[in-house]
């Protein structure tokens, strides 16, 4: 174990030049989560996985084990479940190797641990539990009968994801609902002079994509659309990273997203092409890292964020959009450092594709096309506010647009 922390350290510091992944986890693991105590526990489809001298131990659950926390230094705590009889809250003593559970909880979809109440809170198919030391558990009756998908605390601020997202500002004792938001399975929180919290609604929707909230939860609005989003993680110094799975429609991995610029940047070279189930980062090692838990293993990405003494330039820049507003067409002007294939398409509010403007091979230098405000049929398209996505080698670009008729 020993051995391994090193290692991970001496990545933080030879790795200046490029980021790099590193395994973690073997790849024939499908990992759901993973903890680092020092010692490194992972939540797997076969059970929990321990980092021993010579070796992983696999201890078999019969359950995909989907979340894990350490209790104490001879215990953990876990959700497990598929659907079965046997879904629940367990409990593992390292010292005797065996598991036993706690409360049996359909369909358990998050254990969090709230750094305010110092309480455990587990959300399943039909409510919401909290334990003070992780082994005695009691319903919380406002989400009785609710299933509850994700969780995510800041101070007296507390937000669940269930049929809608609810929110409260005096932990936890009222809470209130929103009327214009969709079910998140994952949350974040960017921890600037006044916390932005940010979640991301899954699947293939046209509203699928990442939202924020500006006052605690009770209004939110789009960040950015897009699909099969899995995960979240907020870094300071403004990086915030997102997760995709396997699916046709995207590329799956890890992407960074800075809110300054609108823009995405792909850190998947060395990542295998499999979903990521969950975003965390190792809290022990002394530099900027994100663990990506993934259907085939887990890895550690390094050496991003970095000043290595050269300027990192990208491949799209100078974009604009004049006229904006605009009526009836507008043009949209931007440059690529390098021969690259480059797609715009532009969206409506709700996420809809309207139309692709541009998906061929560009030189470099720079490029304009013209919206005329029609859809890929031809049609004149509503007045309202449009989002026009570039594309071009592993960077993303949102700039927002007006029409006015």
């Amino acid at each position: 174990m020993r051995n391994i922390l090193i290692i991970l350290a001496l990545l933080c510091f030879i790795n200046l030049f490029a980021y790099e992944w590193t395994e973690i986890i073997p790849g024939d693991h499908d990992v759901n989560d993973v903890i680092f105590t020092p010692e490194i526990f992972a939540a797997t489809s076969q059970g929990i996985l321990i980092q021993e001298t010579g070796g992983w131990q696999l201890h078999s659950t019969n359950l995909p084990v989907l979340q894990l926390k350490k209790i104490s230094e001879a215990e953990l705590i876990f959700i497990m479940g598929n659907g079965s009889w046997s879904d629940g809250v367990y409990k593992y003593n390292l010292e005797t190797a065996e598991h036993q559970v706690l409360e049996y909880t359909p369909w358990p979809n998050f254990i969090y641990f709230c750094e305010n109440d110092n309480h455990y809170y587990v959300g399943f198919e039909q409510g919401l539990l909290t334990s003070e030391d992780g082994e005695t558990w009691n319903e919380v009756e406002y989400f009785n009968m609710n299933t509850c998908l994700a969780m995510i605390t800041y101070g007296n601020n507390y937000i669940v994801s269930s049929d809608y997202v609810y929110y409260s500002y005096n932990s936890g004792v009222d809470w209130q609902q929103t009327e214009t938001c969709f079910p998140f399975s994952a949350f974040a929180v960017r921890e600037e002079v006044e916390p932005i919290f940010l979640g991301i609604f899954p699947g293939s929707s046209y509203s699928s994509g990442l939202y924020s909230s500006e006052n605690g939860g009770a209004n939110w609005e789009v960040v950015f659309w897009e699909m099969y989003l899995t995960d979240i993680l907020w870094l300071f110094n403004n990086m915030t990273f997102v997760s995709f799975a396997d699916e046709d429609e995207v590329e799956p991995g890890v992407v960074s997203y800075y809110f300054e610029d609108e823009s995405f940047t792909y850190y998947n070279t060395g990542l295998p092409e499999a979903t990521v189930n969950r975003l965390t980062f190792n809290p022990l090692v002394n530099c900027l890292n994100v663990v990506a838990c993934s259907s085939q293993g887990a890895y550690m990405l390094t050496g991003f964020g970095t000043n290595t003494g050269a300027e990192i330039v990208p491949v799209l820049q100078e974009v604009q959009i004049y006229p904006n507003p605009f009526n009836p067409e507008t043009t949209i002007h931007y440059n690529v450092q390098q021969a690259t294939n480059v797609k715009i398409d532009v969206y409506n509010q709700n996420g809809q594709k309207v139309i692709t403007l541009v998906n061929d091979y560009k030189p470099a230098g720079g490029h304009t096309v013209l919206w005329q405000g029609k859809d890929n049929q031809g049609n004149s398209v509503a007045s309202g506010v449009y989002f026009c996505k570039l594309q071009a080698a592993q960077e993303v670009t949102f700039k927002k647009m007006l029409l006015l008729h």
